[in-house]
């Protein structure tokens, strides 16, 4: 009987493959597990993805020089840390690496010449952009995986679903089976459990950081409303006078008119 493979290796030897061979790479694996009779398999592997053009380019780079990618997990603590921290100096200087890496990282993906599109080029720089600020987009871009390109919206974590091969299950807490002896599948796992708690650890960081912020901005946000209410009392007040000290011009500039008025008649009258 054929030795099936376990899903982690069939993973590995399909998103290492060209697009070109993805669809017949599948298909043998698939023949394989249900050679073996391993039922759950053959329909897990035949679930997996062909990945996107801007997706393989990642893989490729993520699998045969994850070196290159050593980068973001560095620079990205170093952003996320100069954020939380509003550092905006920190953040200004910490902006040129960040597009420095970004125009490396694309440029070992795409490599030279015209045969990536400009619009495949674009979604592979937003994904490199995405594990810059998620840390599991992170885990996910470094597992060469990926079945679609990533993309940061500027906010929160990065949108995953169905992003990934497999991992994405594990990273968002779903359940994960494998099989039992197979050490290295195990070996697999603890690493992604580990990276999964070092990301729920750093969202946790960014989410308490952020609750901070914004409770020191609700605080100054109503120090300056009692200000303006204190200054809206003075101003009343003020108004209050001014309306008073007119009333009371207005009445004497009466009495003189009437006074001028008198007084004329009265000379009047005398030179007549």
């Amino acid at each position: 009987m054929v030795d099936a493979p376990t899903l982690a290796e069939a993973v590995d030897r399909l998103y290492a493959v060209e697009p070109a061979a993805f669809v017949r790479t599948r298909a043998a694996l698939a023949a394989d597990a249900k050679a073996a009779g391993a039922g759950d398999l053959v329909r897990e592997v035949r679930a997996l993805r062909k990945p996107t053009a801007a997706a393989y380019l990642v893989n490729v780079l993520a699998r045969g020089w994850p070196q290159e990618l050593a980068g973001l997990a560095q620079l990205g603590e170093r952003l996320r840390s100069a954020q939380s921290r509003l550092d905006g100096a920190a953040m200004k200087e910490l902006s040129v690496e960040r597009v420095a890496l970004l125009t490396h990282l694309t440029d070992a993906a795409c490599g030279s010449g015209d045969r990536v599109s400009p619009a495949v080029r674009e979604q592979v720089t937003d994904t490199f952009t995405a594990a810059l600020a998620d840390p599991a987009a992170q885990a996910a871009v470094t597992g060469g995986a990926l079945v679609t390109a990533l993309r940061y919206n500027g906010f929160g974590e990065v949108d995953l679903s169905d992003a990934v091969a497999t991992p994405l299950r594990l990273i968002r807490g779903g359940p994960v089976t494998a099989t039992d002896g197979e050490s290295s599948d195990g070996r697999r796992l603890d690493a992604e459990r580990e990276l999964v708690r070092k990301a729920t650890i750093a969202r946790l960081a960014r989410a308490q950081a952020t609750l901070e912020r914004a409770g020191q901005q609700a605080e100054a946000a109503g120090q300056a409303r009692d200000r303006a209410e204190k200054h809206l009392v003075e101003a009343r007040t003020a108004l209050q006078k001014a309306e008073k000290s007119y009333a009371e011009a207005e009445r004497n500039r009466t009495t003189a008119q009437a006074d001028v008025a008198k007084v004329s008649a009265t000379r009047q009258a005398l030179e007549d």
